[in-house]
């Protein structure tokens, strides 16, 4: 990685900044004893039509691609598309909506050729920044977000939380760590094109979540998207200006040798071509969709190529920066810079850093010299939303449902929002009825006790605030009224509550609710009161939802009807699988949302929503045969009131397992009602 860059230094007495606060001081004083390089060497390239243009009067020593004044509409716009050729920060605060494309990092990550050309940017001293915009936040369905929608976790880019404007704070701290190098040091950073691995490497080494050492290899340091309040840029010019040549961080490099490979209609299974499951792969970021039904994904890595600038032997490590480590295996092979990885599939889960839900798993490859560690390079691998797994005994893969149901209770996402008063309500009142009775046994006494204490609190503050809100001359009175109901929400939300749990008032909330959640057999046991409030629902679409969750329950085979008409589950409570309670779950988290508590909880009642480019809709679950053996046979699917068998192969069946001679090739098409639909092979 060579450059050919003869890079021109600003003189030493040169200020780099006009910024007055401290780091602009110590830069400037840095420069004045020739300790800082500046920003001569540097180009910035805005690429939004100066929608959030950097304030480049600060910076007198910048290049700039478009200087202040230019034409917006004779400027490039929307996602860098040409690598620079000299070293250039930029940013673009651009995106369309998360169900509509999203933000510019997730337009990369979704096409092989924006891997190909993120990596081309890293390693020829270009570095973007751009804001997630809907496409990271808490919340499911856009109901106050949606989730992490990232398939990858690149170090090529940076992502900001939030949208137009949350760029500028990553903007100054690059440009600012940049201009505190070491002229001989920022000269060797960019002749061997390796700067913005060494910023990616500070930003990350000095963020507020990082407290000690062992922070900086775990998920807390190295998320997909950063949050400006995590930015210390007083540390990152420090750490600069302290990185002699002899400190540059090494490089880590990986290669994929072997993996695991997918085959259509036997592993997966779609109409139209989607998008491939090796999204992308590059010597620092690659991803891939667990698109297939096998038990685990695996993966041959070598290491070998990664280095350091001063030729000096490097250690590797690999580190599990998102997923569960016991289902993720990492095996070294014995002299050689090879690792083998296994990686079984997971179900949603959080992100260490920020708690937003996501559907990837995250490795990361680190390298030492011994004297600093590398940036990470990063291995993703993303699972569908939309599939749930379910594994026996013995670890084998025993069912794959394609629809599987938002997994959302619909909590209000802020702990200011007024719809938390509604849920208390439930909690506390004693009327006897269903609603009631079912929060009263999700509860200890103690739990019931505060929170009907802080409620009566609560609406002394909302009736205050009634009574001068919208009305203009009342409007400071108006704010601090607000603004204390607000604060005794958050109070009661983040308070520990007596009793035996010792949780805070939002977890105990979330806990009983997913306790009613987990009650299967809530709807067998009171169909006749769940469709007589359903009927009485503030959603207008209360029944109808209703209707729909267990019309697909049926179809799937897991709710059978008796003779006088009511449903019921095909097996007792004692008799049922685990996917078996998963569905019906999924029924009672509509309940819970449409029909018990539509007041207080707000959730989409459909499918999880994934993204159409990935996948297409399917309403079956297939549940995977094995012989006493332990031999894999294939899949019965369930699938319209239908049960078909297939065989490991994917090839129907029509006379069952019995008669493996008689399979059958067949296709998938599209269909209006079913999403996608197989039909035998012409």
């Amino acid at each position: 990685m060579l450059s050919l860059l003869s890079p021109l230094f600003l003189r030493a007495a040169d200020p780099i900044t006009t910024r007055g606060d401290e780091v602009g001081q110590l830069l400037n004083q840095w420069a004045a004893e020739g300790k800082a390089a500046g920003l001569s060497a540097i180009t910035y390239e805005n690429r939004d039509g100066f929608h959030s243009p950097l304030n480049t009067a600060l910076w007198p020593g910048l290049k700039l691609t478009y200087p202040p004044g230019t034409d917006p509409n004779t400027m490039e716009k929307g996602p860098a598309n040409r690598v620079r050729q000299v070293p250039t920060v930029g940013n673009c605060s651009m995106a369309a909506p998360a169900d509509k494309g999203g933000s510019l990092p997730r337009l990369y990550l979704m096409d092989q050729g924006g891997y190909a050309f993120l990596y081309q940017q890293y390693v020829h001293n270009n570095l973007f920044i751009y804001p997630e915009h809907q496409d990271h936040d808490i919340g499911s369905w856009g109901i106050g977000g949606w989730g992490d929608l990232y398939p990858a976790n690149s170090p090529c880019l940076i992502t900001s939380q939030g949208s137009s404007g949350t760029d500028q704070p990553f903007l100054q701290a690059v440009l600012s760590t940049i201009a505190a190098f070491p002229p001989e040091t920022q000269r060797l950073l960019i002749d061997k094109n390796i700067l913005m691995p060494t910023v990616q490497a500070i930003l990350r080494r000095t963020s507020h979540l990082v407290k000690e050492e062992k922070d900086y290899l775990s998920g807390r340091a190295h998320p997909d998207v950063f949050d400006s309040a995590w930015l210390n840029e007083k540390e990152m010019v420090l750490m600069a200006n302290r990185m002699a040549p002899g400190a540059i961080p090494p490089v880590a490099l990986f290669e994929i040798a072997e993996e695991t490979e997918f085959e259509e209609n036997a592993h997966f299974f779609e109409a139209a071509k989607p998008l491939p499951w090796k999204l992308g792969t590059t010597p620092v970021s690659a991803s891939r969709l667990y698109r297939g039904n096998s038990r685990r994904i695996q993966f041959v890595v070598s290491t070998g190529k990664s280095g350091d600038i001063q030729g000096r032997p490097v250690k590797v490590q690999w580190v599990v920066l998102q997923g569960n480590p016991e289902w993720i295996s990492l095996e070294t092979a014995r002299e050689k810079p090879v690792i083998r990885l296994n990686v079984r599939w997971h179900p949603g889960l959080e992100e260490p850093a920020s708690g937003i839900a996501s559907h990837r798993v995250d490795l990361a490859l680190f390298a030492s010299n011994g004297v600093s560690i590398s940036a990470p390079s990063i291995l993703s691998i993303s699972m569908l939303p939309n599939e749930m797994r379910f594994y026996d005994a013995e670890g084998r893969l025993s069912e794959i449902y394609y629809a599987a149901h938002n997994p959302s209770l619909g909590l209000p996402v802020t702990d200011t929002d007024r719809r938390w008063l509604a849920l208390l309500r439930a909690c506390t009142q004693s009327t006897g009825d269903l609603r009631s009775t079912l929060l009263e046994r999700a509860l200890e006494s103690a739990e019931r006790d505060f929170f009907k204490t802080a409620l009566d609190e609560l609406l002394v503050l909302h009736e205050q605030l009634v009574q001068v809100e919208n009305q203009p001359e009342h409007a400071d009175e108006a704010t601090k009224a607000l603004q204390a109901l607000e604060q005794k929400i958050q109070q009661t939300l983040s308070a520990t509550l007596p009793g035996n749990r010792k949780l805070t008032g939002r977890k105990t909330l979330a806990t009983a609710l997913d306790a009613i959640a987990r009650f299967t057999d809530l709807f067998p046991g009171f169909q006749e009161e769940l469709l007589k409030l359903a009927s009485q629902s503030s959603k207008v679409s209360a029944t109808g939802d209703i209707e729909r969750e267990v019309r697909r329950l049926v179809n799937l085979g897991i709710l059978v009807q008796r003779s006088g008409g009511s449903l019921v589950p095909l097996h007792s409570k004692d008799q049922r699988s685990e996917s078996e309670e998963y569905y019906l779950k999924g029924l009672n988290l509509t309940l819970l949302t449409q029909v018990l508590y539509p007041d207080a909880l707000e959730r989409h009642p459909g499918t999880a929503w994934v993204d159409p480019r990935l996948t297409t809709p399917k309403q079956w679950r297939d549940v995977y045969r094995y012989d006493d053996q332990g031999k894999f046979l294939g899949w019965q699917r369930y699938h319209a009131r239908r049960i078909s068998d297939f065989d490991e192969r994917g090839r129907w069946l029509p006379d069952g397992f019995a008669h493996p001679e008689s399979a059958v090739a067949v296709e998938y098409v599209p269909d209006a009602d079913l999403g996608l639909r197989w039909e035998r092979k012409n």
